[in-house]
């Protein structure tokens, strides 16, 4: 290695951003020892700095949103070591941030701020920029959707980049969708266009984050991000571990990773079964089509997408070249019908190596079978568990048709057990009792269901479209987000008088991280994405009540704790 290289390793500084990317998974509700100890280990490896989390005005969050979030500096003291030789930084969002949260650098044991902007808040971005510098503190403008700037915007930011007090810029790829020859490119154009010091933070959408700061570093970056063990959302980011190991083999370069190792086995390994981040399949699509993850997980788990149909939204929506999730353009590609006309459908039997046959839409032989009786139906969330006795005593009690989805585990035995999703059904479908009727959900072939079971089974037919909720001639009308709520609807179908609700949490994750009461073998969404499908369900929920208050019907209730307040009955269950 020549003398060249290693001076450029032997330069660049690491931020290490582990409670500030890792917060996303978990709503920054990290507790303060945990905090400490991985600042801890930071110091003791010899990071340059240590990104503990956001400064933000909390009037633009929750009240359950976590201390991190906000960083005040009572809680940064708190884990901050008197003797700490690594700089404390924190990051701010533009247009969630103002100088009113930043006290002087003089009185604070922060000493970096890094404000992050996306295309449009530039100037913004600068003008708080300089008021922060004033105070005293060192100033990072994290450049957010790189890939969005196209050539004149591109001139334009640098242009005010070159003219501002602000000596260091990071470059950020927002969404994991940058190449090793690109990265190399970009970091170049940044110093030689704006003469400031370069930095570069990587997402590992494309599994590319290790080989994107290696070739930021070659290119003459200053600075580089990283996260213990790749935690972040969605995909992730580079492990710092990783990172410090190649920095290794270069002269002159003195770490001591072993603090690391050591807070990995004992904490980040089971917080990553807790909190699920790290590459899949659609954090791979949303890089390679440049679009923010959350679309990708909201059209899979919202609305129950295949991948080819995926795709096929996400390359729409690409077109667009949206910065930030956006719900209003994913609202509005599904008014177009994108994924819901039957085009779509035909797509479907396309690309699946299963010979799908022809949907029938016709009524179901059910619909009016239970007239006049009441019903329950179950969900899968944990209070379903942690309930099942008082459910089994208001079964008995009111002699409830008991529709039932997905796994049961032998709780209870539903008089009908349904399943919408081909994986779920591949694995939980060989569990559904011998009294059990089988539902089967339109787009699950009779190859698949002949796969698993010899079992008689009955259509549980809907279109699959974004327009306000309806039942017409027994098919129901509408996307209805989760196998749950779909149910509701065939409920009504089947002529229920009363509907009853257990086990339908929602994706607020109302017992710890869990949304089932067993152990999903899917992905568990980020807090992030939880809020987007949470939404989406309840949409679908209050539309199935306004169904029925408009024909005349009883409304359902929700009889277990759940997030959708609105539709919760706490005093059923005795």
């Amino acid at each position: 290695m020549d003398s060249h290289q290693n001076e450029i390793v032997r330069n660049v500084k690491i931020t290490d951003c582990t409670l500030r990317d890792g917060g996303h998974l978990n709503n920054w509700t990290f507790d303060r020892d945990f905090v400490s100890r991985v600042v801890w280990a930071l110091a003791e490896t010899n990071i340059n700095a240590i990104e503990v989390g956001y400064v933000s005005k909390k009037e633009c969050f929750p009240a359950d949103t976590g201390i991190w979030r906000f960083c005040e500096e009572k809680d940064v003291r708190s884990i901050v070591p008197a003797d700490i030789q690594s700089k404390i930084a924190v990051m701010g969002d533009i247009g969630k941030v103002g100088i009113e949260q930043f006290i002087p650098k003089d009185e604070s044991v922060i000493d970096i701020v890094r404000l992050a902007f996306y295309p449009g808040q530039s100037k913004e971005a600068i003008e708080l920029g300089h008021e922060v510098l004033d105070l005293g503190y060192e100033v990072y403008l994290n450049c957010m959707g790189t890939v969005c700037y196209d050539e004149a915007g591109l001139k334009e930011l640098m242009r005010e980049l070159f003219e501002s007090k602000i000596s260091n810029i990071v470059i950020a790829d927002s969404f994991g969708s940058l190449m090793p020859r690109q990265v190399y490119n970009l970091v170049q154009l940044f110093k030689k266009g704006t003469g400031k010091n370069i930095g570069y933070h990587a997402h590992n959408n494309l599994e590319m984050a290790f080989a994107n700061t290696i070739a930021s570093i070659e290119a003459g970056a200053a600075s580089v991000d990283a996260t213990i063990y790749g935690i972040g959302r969605g995909a992730g980011n580079l492990p710092i571990e990783v990172l410090l190991a190649h920095l290794l083999h270069f002269e002159g370069v003195h770490t001591n990773i072993i603090p690391l190792l050591e807070i990995i086995e004992s904490d980040f390994v089971p917080l990553r079964e807790e909190l699920k981040w790290g590459y899949n399949l659609h954090y791979m699509i949303s890089g390679l089509l440049k679009c923010h993850p959350n679309y990708a997980s909201t059209l899979l788990d919202g609305y129950k997408m295949d991948m080819p149909s995926v795709w096929a939204n996400l390359v729409e929506i690409s077109r667009k070249k949206p910065v930030k999730f956006d719900k209003k353009l994913l609202h509005d590609v599904i008014e177009k019908g994108k994924f819901s006309n039957e085009k779509k459908l035909d797509s479907r039997m396309r690309y699946s190596n299963i010979k799908v046959e022809n949907i029938d839409f016709k009524a179901p032989d059910y619909q009016g079978r239970h007239s006049g009786r009441d019903f329950l139906v179950l969900g899968n969330g944990p209070s379903l568990k942690t309930d099942i006795e008082k459910i089994k005593k208001l079964v008995k009690e009111k002699d409830l048709v008991v529709i039932g989805a997905n796994y049961l585990h032998g709780l209870i035995e539903p008089d009908y057990h349904a399943f919408n999703n081909i994986n779920r059904f591949l694995r939980y479908g060989k569990f559904v009792g011998t009294d059990s009727k089988l539902l089967i959900g339109s787009y699950i072939s009779d190859q698949i269901v002949r796969s698993i079971t010899d079992k008689e089974y009955e259509r549980l037919p809907y279109i699959n479209t974004s327009s306000e909720f309806g039942i017409e001639n027994g098919v129901i009308q509408s996307n209805c987000g989760t196998i749950s709520v779909l149910l509701i609807a065939s409920a009504i179908i089947m002529g229920a008088r009363k509907i009853y609700v257990a086990g339908l949490d929602g994706y607020k994750q109302m017992n710890g991280n869990k949304t089932h009461f067993y152990s999903e073998t899917q992905e568990t969404p980020t807090n992030l994405e939880s809020s987007s499908l949470n939404e989406v369900c309840s949409r679908h929920l209050n539309e199935i009540q306004k169904y029925q208050i408009e024909n005349n019907m009883e409304e359902f209730r929700i009889i277990t704790k759940t997030s959708y307040t609105k539709h919760y009955d706490g005093g059923i269950l005795k």
